[in-house]
């Protein structure tokens, strides 16, 4: 065997030092962990993340939005920080570990943009809900400032030599000009304005942003690395990596979303690896032919659609891990790239802020502009520009691109880039989060007798409209049984308007829009498909109107409120949600029904459903009870059950409970209540299926020893106002041990699963109070739990029979 030349000793030994410099043995050893690549990593990003959440507490409570924290942690440990003292930096920041770090934040660009894509839903643009302003807006927002920007560079580009010419600068001036529909989402996401007014413009127009972004980058970053010579070979070769994803990588992906997800669960943990895979691959595979990897990574972007069941999988098992793990190493590595200290040329950086405030300034004039033909208000034009300048994490990656890989901007204008956009940032997060309240507009307009709407106000001839919620599919019996009870007639026909709500997963815009019919076999399809047959099987008393709602659970509610208004519906229907074993959900949807009697303008019923059927018209019977002790929440649940009074396999059994002596305070209210009992009466005095009982009780806490007496009736579904005027007292010494709030104190009672054996449906109506939200003390979310919780029926029943004795 021959003997190893010198050659090979050198790469043994190099072989060697590089195992050596990678893993350190200890300090029990003598050897420092900071001289070796694994501790040195790690201490850096233990670091990081240190400055980065001390920052975050620090600025939130002026509303900062998260990505300052994190660029203000990469500068701090940057040579703009720590990086001033020579011997932190050679014992924390040596460079060795650089390669490392700038691979590691490579990798999580790419996936970051990746995952910024498939959440963007480019068809909506496309939709009837999407408004000609919105396309205005978009359009006006990208080409005027754009334009601007692009003028006043050609104009001045003598004066700015860090910034290089060439048709680069086009993509360069639009990166300071357009609004990323990835940053804008982050920016209203953390202030939670998804759902509002104004961020559905912000992020159609966004959208409509991206798209023209990724056009004008396709055209100028694809020419540039080929010269005249060899353009016939780039347009074969871009051509053909065109068609690879049309007719190869898309069919792949449609057969995934077909074939293997199995019906009503995840999609195999498989196949969002082997995406990840792929899209690492056709970057590595578009970079081999000169393109570098952007349009890899975009390809496979586009090609998967975004939501359910595919693009919600991939974002939701990939994002937390890249956002948390990876995208730090960018952080540091754009911390390490900039130095504030290059700023130096003043009259450089004079020119070169004017372009940037020009490019800002020309997304007022946009809006500015839209605003004389849209009947804007100048301060929601404000609020609008400002969200449209909203920087984020893209933005740093194209600057940091520019400055590393093309070497178009110098260390000066990148300096000046990242920390204009920066400040640009933590100016206009807060002042959007400080001006636009989108809650008091809905107290605003639910404090108008006009708008709010209710079941006493309803004829009782004509079509009565119903918002129906429903979250899972176990939600759909027990909502279609109150609609059949409701007494659909052709004469009286019941319109349903149907929301299936989604939690945003997967997309980077909410969603309200009509549902289409699509065959599939996904849970809203499920849904609509059972709500449809129901309908067919009514002879057209009842209608259904399909609707879908993707947003997140805390800011729903305003798109359901927003469609009842513009429906004009008076009552809504919600399921209610209990807590169950690895359930996570359960409280935000709770928070969600919170929310819809606070601030809707209809009526709000919450369904408790204790098992409901309704399997068709034919074979349809129930027997309701209702509980009125008056005031106005009693007086919708008594209106609900005099139209259901009519339906001819409905008994019902009206119960009202005289405390004592009591009366209302106002002589109105008292006459409202006697009216409408009056009315019931004589409308089913000829109907044997209905009657009307009074129930005389001393004292109010004597009507939770009453309630005992309901177990016995076998009744299907128990309605009952929120709240009853004759125990407002009770209900004050009630509320630390009523867990369910939102459901009031007899609601919560009936509700319990001690109350029958859990077997009693309950129907819990609120009107909206006039003035402003439906409580006299407002909540914002779901009630904490109490110190003393007690969910039990018999233990409430108790503690108040065992006060009455003392007494």
């Amino acid at each position: 065997m021959a003997a190893p030349s010198l050659y090979d000793k050198k790469i043994v030994c190099m072989m060697y030092e590089d195992i050596n410099f990678t893993y350190s043995r200890g300090i029990v050893h003598g050897h420092n962990p900071l001289h070796y690549l694994i501790p040195l990593i790690l201490f850096q990003m233990i670091l990081f993340f240190a400055i980065s959440w001390t920052l975050y507490m620090l600025l939130r409570p002026l509303r900062q939005p998260r990505i300052v924290s994190n660029v203000l942690a990469g500068i701090i440990i940057g040579p703009s920080g720590l990086g001033r003292y020579t011997e932190w930096m050679e014992h924390v920041f040596p460079g060795k570990e650089l390669m490392a770090i700038n691979t590691m934040g490579s990798f999580a660009n790419n996936i970051f943009i990746f995952l910024c894509i498939v959440k963007m839903d480019a068809k909506i643009i496309f939709t009837k809900q999407i408004k000609r302003d919105i396309w205005s807006l978009g359009l006006l927002c990208t080409f005027l400032p754009l334009g601007i920007s692009y003028g006043l560079y050609s104009w001045l580009s003598e004066s700015v030599p860090g910034f290089k010419g060439g048709i680069m600068a086009i993509t360069a001036s639009a990166v300071m000009s357009v609004s990323f529909l990835a940053d804008v989402a982050n920016g209203l996401g953390e202030l939670k304005l998804l759902t509002s007014e104004l961020g559905h413009l912000a992020l159609g127009a966004a959208t409509i942003n991206d798209m023209i972004y990724i056009i004008i980058t396709l055209v100028t970053v694809l020419s540039i690395p080929w010269t005249n010579s060899h353009l016939v070979d780039a347009l074969v070769l871009m051509a053909a990596f065109v068609m690879f994803l049309i007719f190869a990588v898309r069919p792949a992906i449609k057969w995934i979303i077909k074939n293997s997800t199995p019906e009503g669960k995840p999609i195999d943990q498989f196949y969002v690896v082997a995406i990840l895979l792929a899209t690492l691959c056709m970057g590595v595979f578009s970079d081999a032919l000169g393109m570098g990897f952007f349009p890899g990574v975009l390809g496979m972007g586009l090609v998967i659609p975004s939501g359910p069941p595919l693009g919600s999988a991939v974002v939701e098992r990939t994002e937390f891990i890249i956002n948390t793990l990876f995208m730090p190493f960018f952080y540091v590595r754009l911390g390490r790239q900039l130095d504030i200290r290059k700023i130096v040329n003043w009259e450089e950086c004079k020119v070169m802020l004017l372009i940037i405030i020009a490019g800002i300034v020309a997304k007022f004039l946009a809006t500015f502009i839209l605003s004389f033909f849209s009947k804007m208000k100048m301060r929601d034009v404000f609020l609008l520009s400002l969200m449209l300048n909203f920087k984020g994490v893209l933005n740093f990656i194209l600057f940091l691109k520019f400055h590393t890989a093309l070497n178009q901007i110098d260390g000066q204008i990148f300096a000046l880039l990242v920390v204009a956009n920066l400040a640009m940032d933590s100016l206009a997060t807060p002042l959007v989060d400080f001006f636009y309240k989108p809650l008091n507009r809905l107290e605003t307009l639910s404090s108008s007798n006009l708008t709010t709407m209710s079941l006493q106000s309803t004829p009782s001839i004509g079509e009565l409209r119903i918002l129906s919620c429903i979250q899972k599919e176990d939600d759909v019996h027990g909502i279609i049984t109150l609609i059949e009870a409701s007494n659909g007639t052709p004469v009286t026909i019941v319109c349903s308007y149907v929301v299936h709500l989604l939690e945003l997963v997967g997309r980077a815009t909410p969603v309200l829009a009509s549902y289409t019919k699509s065959g599939g076999h996904s849970s809203t399809d499920r849904v609509m498909r059972a709500f449809t047959n129901y309908s067919k099987s009514t002879d057209q008393s009842v209608t259904v109107q399909p609707f879908i709602s993707i947003a997140p659970y805390k800011t729903m509610y305003e798109n359901v409120c927003r469609l009842a208004r513009a429906k004009h519906v008076p009552l809504i229907i919600v399921p209610f949600r209990k807590a169950e074993v690895g359930e996570m959900n359960s409280d935000q949807f709770r928070h969600f029904n919170v929310q819809m009697q606070t601030y809707a303008m209809s009526t709000v019923g919450i369904l408790v459903n204790r098992g409901l059927v309704c399997v068709n018209s034919a074979e349809f019977s129930c027997k309701i009870a209702v509980i009125f002790l008056g005031g106005a929440d009693d007086r919708e649940a008594l209106s609900l059950a005099t139209r259901m009074s009519d339906h001819p396999c409905v008994e019902m059994s009206v119960m009202r409970i005289k405390v004592g002596e009591y009366r209302h305070e106002d002589e109105i209210e008292n006459k409202l209540d006697d009216r409408l009992l009056e009315e019931f009466e004589l409308k089913n005095k000829s109907n044997d299926s209905a009657q009307c009982l009074d129930v005389n009780l001393k004292e109010g806490i004597e009507i939770f020893n009453w309630i005992r007496s309901l177990e016995n009736g076998n009744y299907d579904l128990i309605i009952v106002g929120k709240r009853q005027e004759s125990i407002l007292k009770l209900e004050g010494d009630m509320e630390s041990w009523t867990e369910n709030p939102e459901l009031g104190t007899i609601g919560d009672m009936i509700g319990s699963e001690d109350f029958c054996g859990g077997t009693v449906s309950v129907l819990v109506m609120q009107h909206c109070v006039v003035g402003g939200g439906c409580s006299k003390k407002r909540s914002n979310s779901v009630p904490d739990s109490k110190k003393y919780r007690i969910s039990s029926f018999s233990a409430i029943l108790k503690h108040y029979t065992s006060t009455l004795e003392r007494n």
